[in-house]
């Protein structure tokens, strides 16, 4: 019996995807944390917006497709004295997926 051969396949890249077209239109869709949430637990004072995080899905409307761009706003204790905290991520039929769930859902 012949030994396996090896073919020279180049490694598959992971966790690389290509970025959504820039030509389609965003919608962008903030995700905030509520008040009561947004007051520091060490110094009650209220928690300062420190960035944000963004995800984009591509969303398709009947005759029109379009890039929903969910930005997840991040606070921090004014002091420095936690670690920040962000608004949760929207829920998805497909996690990790770049297709909205209406998009799904018509497919």
């Amino acid at each position: 019996m012949p030994p396996p051969t090896e073919t020279s396949r180049p490694p598959k890249a992971r966790g690389k995807r290509k970025p959504l077209p820039a030509e389609l239109p965003r919608i962008e869709i903030r995700h905030e944390l509520p008040e009561h949430e947004r007051i520091c637990a060490c110094c009650d004072k209220p928690m300062v917006e420190i960035g944000l995080s963004a995800s984009e899905q591509l969303d398709l409307i009947p005759m029109q497709v379009r890039i929903l761009r969910h930005l997840r706003v991040r606070y921090a204790c004014p002091s420095g004295e936690h670690a920040p905290i962000s608004a949760p991520p929207p829920a998805q039929v497909l996690p990790k997926s770049n297709a909205s769930n209406d998009l799904l859902a018509m497919l």
